[in-house]
């Protein structure tokens, strides 16, 4: 069977496109670096950038002490799109940290950081990145909110026309607060200048989550100190232009006794927001629906996500909206703590707060050893892709399970590995994909020397799109056929190439059958002759053994010209006993196709009547209208479309 290449092969391969684009990555198993520069990089983030591939960003050092902020984007197949090891954000003197971006609506990102470049203190800073790698606001960000105090807690969400809401926890007046500001698609503050608040109650307001209300506007929780005794759970709705929709300071989600944290919010796709948290007082965790108008639509202190097996070790409980009103959340259970292992659960919550998988959740894996810090994103109709950190071979590796709508493991059982490389890999962090599958990034120590970013593409099925020592691919309209053609520096024979197609969008690639591919050498070759004109198709190219099937690459997008009535070759020429000829209509018309001898007689009509718009194929057996087989000859076929007519000639040979 084919066998993997090494990686630093593989980050040489030439891949090319029909634009004639290069690009120097491809996916390869345990994942592909995006950044290996010197120093670490950690604290990622990442978004989808709307094209099926994602948006990343990170904290990095590589300029030495103090912290930076670079991104990175890549493609479906692997490719990655901007500078080697990533754009740099902001490399401004003092310390960038914790990035978080949103998207900007055009393939690019916003993204927004904590900067201490004034060394006396932390402030809020924003630049966008463009979709081609471009850093378009002022050189190391635009100020957002710059202070005496530590603004900190810096989190964003898209808002309209390219802009986004971008929330901080404020310290202007003593206490911490929390202010919003609009960033439009220029770097321009879209609100008061010094921010709108969001909450100035008494005592401190902290942790800041955001979510947009689709409507231009964001829906925004906190953890709230103003009883004095407790951490309860606030929010508050703005809108496009700063109103503040709620009540003052907000709305209480859940003022229960005992601390509630650990919150997290995703919009409910009818402008409200479903929000959860870890529960102190009942031990467990708890979500809550707050409608538009701030009305809390599930019981007064929340629904029972799952009670006293919960272990509270991260800043936030992992949800992802199901596109349905409701929410898959994620966890960390310690339900089986008799073997000091920590296991990943998940849980359904629909619109009205109804718990859909069952009241001890769905086992997303219970393998030996801890698992930690999930992270779910959307795949399919209602259903999740949830990535964790596994320690089942004794360190930190990368693995992933997808579910169904009712909460069922749809691939292995306990997962799919992503990285078992050597070293730690730990807080993946997934973007769903077009294709129901999904893309994850990681922090990776597999160097030994410090951190580095890398990332890994899983489709729908649970394979992952590993290469093989793939030297290049071309995929381009040659004038009558759309030709993929590939080399490889070593095959085996035990193997077979399966092609699948898909045209539109979403993609939805299918195997396109019993589709010839011709070999010479090391170099193969499938001709597409049925893609239409006027249509735009993406190619998968799979390899199959006895034992795996296995995506060899990905083409970019194929564009077939619109054209005009044609009359194409008749397939084969000279033949015997039959041939096939192929016309295209480019609307709907009546036609006839009649077969003449060299004497000008018509010796078949093979078909007439009205046809549609598109490629059409008819056969003749070299029989006249008697169904007598004709002589060996000359031939000629003539295609009669509304008032237009076409000849071509072929050659019989008995």
């Amino acid at each position: 069977m084919l066998r993997t290449g090494t990686l630093a092969l593989i980050i040489l391969i030439l891949v090319l496109f029909p634009c004639a684009k290069t690009s120097w990555a491809f996916w390869v198993q345990n994942g592909i670096p995006l950044c290996m520069a010197v120093g670490s990089q950690d604290d990622i983030q990442a978004i989808s950038d709307g094209f099926g591939g994602a948006i990343i960003v990170w904290g990095d050092k590589r300029n030495g002490s103090d912290y930076d902020i670079y991104a990175q984007r890549i493609e479906p197949n692997g490719n990655i799109l901007w500078a080697e090891n990533g754009v740099p954000i902001c490399t401004i003197s003092g310390d960038q940290k914790y990035p978080r971006l949103a998207s900007d609506g055009y393939g690019g990102a916003i993204i927004t950081w904590w900067d201490k470049r004034s060394s006396s203190s932390w402030d809020v800073y924003a630049q966008r990145i463009t979709a081609s790698g471009i850093v378009s606001w002022t050189s190391n960000g635009v100020a957002v909110r710059i202070s005496s105090g530590n603004e900190a807690d810096v989190e964003i969400a898209p808002s309209i026309l390219g802009s986004s809401i971008i929330v901080w926890r404020d310290p202007r007046a003593g206490y911490s607060d929390i202010y919003a500001q609009r960033v439009s698609a220029n770097g321009e503050a879209c609100w008061n200048q010094e921010g709108t608040p969001i909450c100035t109650a008494t005592l401190n307001q902290l942790k800041p989550v955001i979510t947009s209300d689709d409507a231009g506007g964001a829906i925004i929780a906190w953890q709230d100190f103003r009883s004095g005794t407790s951490t309860d759970i606030y929010a508050q709705r703005i809108d496009a232009n700063s109103n503040v929709l709620l009540a003052a300071d907000g709305v209480a989600i859940c003022t229960a006794n005992n601390d509630q944290d650990y919150h997290s919010i995703d919009r409910d796709g009818h402008g409200g927001a479903i929000i959860v948290w870890h529960d102190w007082g009942a031990s467990g965790i708890y979500a809550q629906r707050i409608t538009a108008n701030g009305v809390r639509w599930w019981a007064e202190s929340g629904i029972a996500i799952c009670t006293g097996t919960v272990e509270a070790l991260y800043s936030q409980i992992p949800m992802t909206a199901d596109e349905a009103g409701g929410a898959i959340i994620t966890w960390m259970d310690v339900r089986n703590y008799s073997t000091n292992d920590l296991d990943i659960y998940a849980q359904r919550i629909d619109e009205n707060g109804d718990l859909l998988w069952g009241p001890d959740a769905a086992a997303i894996c219970r393998a030996s050893g801890a698992q930690n810090a999930p992270q779910p994103v959307i795949s399919g109709l209602h259903g999740a892709i949830i990535t964790w950190a596994d320690n089942r071979n004794g360190n930190s590796d990368v693995y992933v399970q997808r579910l169904d709508p009712n909460g069922n493991s749809m691939w292995q059982a306990q997962g799919v590995p992503i990285c078992t490389a050597l070293g730690t890999q730990y807080k993946p962090k997934p973007v769903s994909c077009l294709d129901d599958g999904s893309i994850i990034a990681w922090t990776d120590y597999r160097n030994g020397a410090d951190y580095d970013v890398y990332a890994q593409r899983i489709d729908a099925t649970g394979n992952q799109p590993i290469a093989t020592l793939l030297q290049s691919y071309l995929a381009l309209y040659s004038g009558s056929a759309i030709e993929v053609t590939w080399t490889l520096s070593e095959i085996d024979s035990d193997f077979e190439f399966i092609i699948q197609r898909a045209a539109g969008s979403p993609l939805r690639f299918d195997d396109v059958g019993s589709a010839p591919v011709t070999r010479e050498g090391l170099s193969f070759a499938y001709k597409d002759r049925k893609a239409e004109p006027g249509t735009t198709y993406w190619y998968r190219v799979d390899v199959s053994t006895r034992t795996e099937r296995l995506n060899l690459f990905e083409t970019g997008p194929v564009t077939v010209p619109t054209m005009p009535l044609a009359l194409f070759q008749n397939q084969p020429n000279p033949f015997n006993p039959s041939t096939e000829i192929r016309y295209y209509l480019p609307e709907r018309c009546s036609v006839a196709l009649d077969i003449y001898n060299v004497k000008g007689a018509l010796v078949a009509r093979l078909m007439e009547g009205y046809r549609d718009k598109g490629s059409h194929t008819v056969s003749w057996d070299g029989r006249d209208r008697d169904r007598r087989q004709v002589n060996s000859g000359v031939y000629f076929y003539r295609l009669k479309a509304g008032k237009v007519e076409i000849s071509k000639k072929m050659v019989l040979l008995r």
